[in-house]
Order: C-alpha cells, then sequence, then structure tokens
C-alpha cells in the first residue's frame, strides 16, 4: 500500500458534496443527473494514549466478511451516530489488531464508486483497513463503511481530485449547455460527474456517442497527446510506477494503453484523465469553433 497520510485531517460535519445540485440547476434536462451510489464514512481513529480504556463489553470486534448480524450491529450504531451526533453511544471497535473509536461520518454523494476504486488501487482489504456494512433505508440508501483514519484522509484526496476535474468540466458544459461536439441535434445526457467523465473518455477511446460527435476524437486525442501525467499532481503521485505509467508518459498513451479495462488502473482513475483532457478539449472547441479545428 502506499497510504502514508501524515497529517490528521480537521473533523468534517455530516454531509454531502452537492454535486448532484449543481447539475439540477442546469436548464438542459438531458444535463440532470440519474442515481449513483453515495457512500457514508465513518472514520475511526486509534485510542490515544492516556485515555481510559473502555469496557471490554464496550468494543466490537471486527466481524468476518460474511458476518452478517455482526455487520449489522456496527450498521446501526453507525447510523444512530450519523442521526444523533454526539449524543449517540460511543462506538468501539477492533480493527486490523487496534481499538479504535468512531469519530464522525462523512456522505459523499456518487461516492461509492471512488471508494471502491481506490481501496483496488491502493489495495485496501475489508476487515483489515475498512469494514462495509450494508446500507440502511434511514440514511435513504448509499452503502456504510467504517475506516481507518489513514484510508479515509486518503479518500479526501481521492474526492476533491474528482471534484475538481469535474467542476472545471461542469463549468465550460453549462456554458454551452450540453456537450459542444455534438451534432446530431438530440441532447446528450450529462448530469452526474460518472456520465460526464464515461462520456468522454469513451469519446477519446472512439467509442460511444461518436455519431452524434464526429470530431471529439480527434480534438480529445489531440489534447490528451499534449499532457503529461506529471502536469497533474495528484494522478502523478497515484499512478506513476503502476502499469509502465512514468511522470512523463502522455494521458493519450495511458488512456489508449488502458483502453477502459479496469485491471491494473481502476476505471474511475481514468475517468478523472479524460475529464482533465475534456476540459482543455471543450475550452478550444469554446474559443475556435468546432469548424476550425
Amino acid at each position: 500500500s502506499r497510504i502514508d497520510v501524515p497529517w490528521v485531517a480537521t473533523p468534517l460535519p455530516h454531509h454531502a458534496v452537492p454535486w448532484r445540485a449543481r447539475a439540477h440547476a442546469c436548464v438542459n434536462p438531458a444535463m440532470a443527473p440519474t442515481p449513483c451510489e453515495d457512500v457514508l464514512l465513518g472514520w475511526l481513529l486509534p485510542q490515544p494514549a492516556g485515555v481510559a480504556v473502555p469496557e471490554a463489553g464496550e468494543v466490537l470486534a471486527a466481524p468476518a466478511t460474511g458476518n452478517v448480524a455482526g455487520r449489522a450491529v456496527l450498521r446501526q450504531r453507525t447510523v444512530a451516530r450519523a442521526l444523533q451526533g454526539d449524543s449517540a453511544p460511543p462506538l468501539f471497535v477492533t480493527l486490523d489488531g487496534v481499538t479504535r473509536g468512531l469519530v464522525g461520518t462523512f456522505r459523499c454523494q456518487e461516492g461509492l464508486s471512488l471508494f471502491q476504486g481506490l481501496c483496488r488501487l491502493e489495495e485496501q482489504k475489508d476487515g483489515r483497513d475498512f469494514l462495509s456494512l450494508g446500507s440502511d433505508v434511514e440514511l435513504g440508501g448509499g452503502e456504510i463503511v467504517l475506516l481507518r483514519q489513514e484510508l479515509f484522509t486518503t479518500f479526501l484526496c481521492r474526492l476533491w481530485a474528482r471534484k475538481e476535474a469535474y467542476e472545471a468540466a461542469w463549468t465550460l458544459l453549462a456554458k454551452s449547455n450540453g456537450c459542444p461536439f455534438n451534432t446530431s441535434g438530440s441532447p446528450i445526457r450529462l448530469g452526474t460527474a460518472e456520465e460526464v467523465a464515461t462520456h468522454y473518455l469513451e469519446l477519446l477511446l472512439g467509442r460511444g456517442k461518436k455519431d452524434a460527435c464526429p470530431q471529439a476524437e480527434k480534438v480529445l486525442q489531440g489534447c490528451a497527446r499534449d499532457l503529461q501525467l506529471e502536469q497533474h499532481k495528484y494522478y502523478c503521485s497515484v499512478l506513476e510506477g503502476r502499469a509502465k505509467i512514468q511522470s512523463d508518459t502522455s494521458v493519450l498513451r495511458i488512456l489508449t494503453s488502458l483502453d477502459g479495462s479496469s485491471a491494473d488502473v481502476p476505471r474511475d482513475f481514468q475517468e478523472d484523465l479524460a475529464l482533465v483532457v475534456a476540459t482543455k478539449a471543450i475550452a478550444l472547441v469554446q474559443a475556435l469553433g468546432l469548424d476550425l479545428l
């Protein structure tokens, strides 16, 4: 694992990243979002030195993956903390041989695929680094996860990288009221970050809505060819050395060699690179027009 975060995140309130609200505000109905799975994260801290040890009966052992009843108990306690805050009973759990306490909860809309992709990339294991507890109707659905503080802070970096890439592209898409490559006359649904990212990754790879956007592949690939991974510090830090990717590798080479497969690099990271490329390509189209490209 590459997870080694030397700082402790400031505790965050229970809230959601408002990507969907931004999409709903668009005047183009095709840019309204479709449902994506949320994730509610409950982050755990080891017991600090000098603090009284919880009674033995207060500490729950991390249940095995197949232990449905044990995980249901943890889920109920985590839901109580999310809904009631500090007035809920404290939750202590032994994870990876260390007694840890639940500090707080953080809900991220459309965040489950990002979390799962990060865990695959960093080889984080259910039962050792986090506990996947299922969903709860009281919270409106979405996966509930308890996780180590180090993994939580690493996920925050991942989350904000996606948010930054999506919002940069979204600002330009809203200005165009949709995909500027679309010459079909029929709107293309672009609402959630995943929808936008998938759209442009597939176009760059010569797939997807290429009939509606016949010039997109050429422009996207041209922009991707001029971008090197080292120009984007976050993605360079997590992807360099994987699948023969180097810091000076072009984004075009990375995406075409991976071809959308998540075997070596989770697809959501590829989608983020496509968002970065799309932002440059859309700006180019808005500045020059499709006729000059």
